[in-house]
């Protein structure tokens, strides 16, 4: 089970939700072997306190952080229809 999000999935998601919601990030940087510029494979993980604002990088999602951005209905059992008042 994948635990964040891919790069496909973390650039859709970066199109409309904060970066500052994000608790990872894919670094863009030079492959030593290839001499190319491209993405890692796996992302960093990062503290917010310490984010470095970095144009190139794009912004990746844990699934907890994901779950904190539902809004999600609250039930209560007076709302469940109970029959008390």
């Amino acid at each position: 089970m994948k635990s964040y999000t891919d790069l496909y999935q973390s650039k859709k998601l970066a199109e409309f939700l904060p970066p500052e919601s994000a608790d990872m990030y894919y670094c863009y940087g030079m492959d030593i072997h290839t001499k190319e510029w491209s993405f890692d494979d796996t992302p960093t993980i990062i503290d917010n306190s310490n984010r470095i604002d970095v144009h190139a990088d794009i912004p990746c999602w844990s699934l907890a952080a994901l779950l904190e951005l539902l809004n999600y209905p609250q039930l209560s059992k007076d709302k469940l229809g109970s029959g008390k008042e």
